[in-house]
């Protein structure tokens, strides 16, 4: 059951994912072009440009980004009291697993690295707490160390 709700949820994050809208509409105006329906296909193509023009070029989702970030202050570390932390969850997602990392037996971050490195941080500054690495691969057959 939880292989089920693994693909949905990879199925459901494909289809929410705007920039794979693109290649969605893209592929129906071909399919309307072959069916001789140019109507059809123009507007799906403008569907497409107007799609890349909004999330691939102009900084749309940035702002919404800014403005969730924006809504929770940033806490200093040092400020935070020893006695208020009862323990670290570290987010996975910054850990690349992949056959590069197999065959070197090493570990590869990607873009989110800062979610170990300030772990890591918080474990050093606090090595009697509890923490645990959350998530896995978010591929359907993970290769590699995770």
């Amino acid at each position: 059951m939880d292989t089920i709700f693994f693909i949905f949820s990879k199925v459901v994050q494909f289809c929410i994912e705007p920039l794979n809208w693109v290649i969605i509409f893209v592929l129906l105006s071909l399919l309307f072009l072959s069916l001789r329906k140019p109507h059809l296909c123009k507007r799906f193509l403008l569907l497409a440009l107007f799609d890349l023009l909004i999330v691939g070029w102009l900084p749309s989702s940035e702002v919404f980004l800014r403005a969730l970030e924006n809504a929770v202050p940033k806490t200093n570390l040092s400020q935070i009291a020893d006695s208020n932390i009862g323990g670290i969850i570290i987010l996975g997602g910054a850990i690349q697993s992949g056959m590069i990392g197999l065959d070197r037996g090493e570990v590869s971050l990607q873009s989110s690295a800062e979610r170990v490195t300030k772990a890591l941080e918080l474990i050093r500054k606090h090595p009697n707490l509890p923490f645990i690495f959350s998530g896995y691969s978010g591929r359907l057959n993970p290769k590699g160390l995770i």
